[in-house]
């Protein structure tokens, strides 16, 4: 997956999902957000603590090459 954004976007979007994202490793993959392309200009962004999701659309600048990963959210 390659895909271009502002930085503006993509803080505003992770500073929701963040807050719910599983701040302790009972279950590791609780603390990843799923970072995923939909569509042509379109990115998802969704992260969960198994009681709360949170799904955040935002557009992109430019979608190279779509497709979805997980990553750390603190790391972000």
């Amino acid at each position: 997956m390659e895909f271009s954004i502002s930085k503006n976007a993509l803080q505003k979007e992770l500073g929701f999902v963040q807050g719910i994202v599983e701040r302790k490793n009972t279950i590791p993959a609780l603390s990843n957000i799923l970072i995923e392309s939909v569509g042509e200009n379109t990115i998802r962004i969704i992260g969960t603590d198994l009681d709360v999701t949170i799904r955040c659309e935002t557009e992109a600048e430019n979608i190279k090459t779509p497709g979805g990963m997980c990553v750390q959210a603190r790391k972000l």
